[in-house]
């Protein structure tokens, strides 16, 4: 199985845009489908790109403007496969 990064930005500006609600979706998510072990979360920051907040990066790929709603969609569509090898 392969380990996955994301890093998300707790910059003030990132932060004051809902950062913290992305990170705490991330966390739920990441519980609910069993796939801790496998992914490495963690806060940084600065990613670049503080006009188009929160961003994220899931290893070397850079997602701007995540919502809470994206993130839990970005678990389904980008993580998982990631996790399972698809």
């Amino acid at each position: 199985m392969a380990l996955v990064s994301i890093k998300v930005c707790v910059g003030s500006s990132c932060y004051l845009k809902g950062a913290h609600k992305v990170v705490e979706c991330l966390q739920d998510a990441i519980c609910k489908a069993g796939i801790a072990e496998q992914v490495e979360l963690s806060c940084v920051f600065c990613l670049g790109h503080c006009q188009n907040g929160p961003n994220i990066q899931i290893n070397d790929e850079l997602i701007s403007g995540v919502t809470p709603q994206r993130a839990k969609e970005l678990i389904e569509e980008v993580i998982l496969p990631q996790v399972r090898g698809d």
